[in-house]
Order: C-alpha cells, then structure tokens, then sequence
C-alpha cells in the first residue's frame, strides 16, 4: 500500500522516510494427493493445495509518525481427474480444477492507534473443466478432440474502477487495468502421428 504522504520541503529524508521496510515474510504449502485404479483401464486422481503468505513491513514518514502493515494472503486449490483407456480406439478423460484466493491488510498507525482506514480483501476464484477424448485410427495415427471450460472472477480495490487519470486524486497516474473476469469456451482438435 502507498505510504501516507510525503514530509514537507524543509523536512530532511532519510531511508526510513523514502521506502517501507520489509521485515518478514513466511510461506508454507501443504499439498495431499491421491491415485487410484479401479479397474486395468480406469485411473482416477486428486489434490488439495492450501498456501499462506505472512508478511509484514514498517514504514515512517517523519520521526514519531510510523505505520506497519500485516498481509495475508491464503490459496486453495483442488482438482479431480479421470481417465478410461481401452474402449476399443477410443479414450475418454475428464479434468476438474477449483481455486479461490483471498488476501487482507491489517494497517495500524503507530501515532495514532484506532484511527487506521483498512483496506478492502482481494478476491479471486477460478473454475475450470476439460473433457477430451483420443481417437486411435491406427498405431501411428491417433486424433484428440477436446472441451475446455473456464471461469475466473476477481476483485481488486487497488485497480477496480479507477480511471488511467482522475483529477480528484493527486500524484496518481494509472494504465487502466481492470481484473480480468471472464468465462471461455475453447474447443480443440488435433492429430498426432508416431514415427
């Protein structure tokens, strides 16, 4: 997040007035997974991914004017998979995926404690199916047909409805980004042949 703003002309910087200072971070990740084989030509399998970012920084303007930020930010992914093989020339599978992220700041005004303004929690979430099917025309010669479907939603307070340049706010100059949320259709074919 941007530091409060600047000291006055007469206010010499130093280090501490011109950057925020990162001063620690931890990530774990923690994954499970599983495969099983119901039958010779079925193979099914899963995972769960959870991922925590914890970081914090300290900034100060002017001497006795300091602030500190917590982040957090949490992932969580899972996905289910299937495939069938000797069905005849044929093989069909089968590609689940769900993710969702959140993220939060917790602002605290050292000068000042209570009076912080916080931030608003970034959202994502993405939701993606594929089914495809191989067709085995001969031991060389095989063709792949395939749906791809995804869904992906975002929020984000720092470029969501901002224009590139808004005279009520000073010092900012931004390129107009948006989060991308949309919902694709992909259809797929191809050949592959075996030398």
């Amino acid at each position: 997040p941007p530091p409060p703003p600047p000291p006055t002309p007469t206010t010499p910087l130093t280090h501490h007035d011109a950057l925020p200072i990162f001063t620690e971070a931890e990530q774990p990740v923690y994954t499970v997974d599983f495969s099983y084989t119901p039958a010779h030509n079925i193979t099914t399998y899963g995972y769960y991914t959870y991922e925590e970012i914890q970081s914090s920084q300290n900034g100060e303007v002017v001497a006795g004017s300091g602030w500190t930020a917590e982040f957090n930010d949490t992932f969580d992914t899972a996905g289910l998979g299937a495939k069938l093989t000797d069905l005849g020339k044929w093989e069909i599978g089968a590609d689940l995926v769900y993710s969702k992220s959140s993220g939060a700041i917790q602002m605290t005004n050292l000068a000042a404690l209570g009076t912080e303004t916080q931030y608003p929690d970034t959202r994502t979430e993405l939701s993606s199916v594929k089914l495809w099917t191989t067709y085995n025309y001969s031991k060389r010669v095989s063709y792949k047909f395939g749906y791809w479907y995804e869904k992906y939603t975002a929020d984000n307070w720092a470029i969501d409805g901002y224009q590139p340049y808004d005279p009520a706010v000073e010092n900012i100059l931004l390129l107009g980004n948006e989060t991308l949320d949309y919902d694709v259709h992909v259809v797929t074919l191809s050949a592959s042949y075996m030398y």
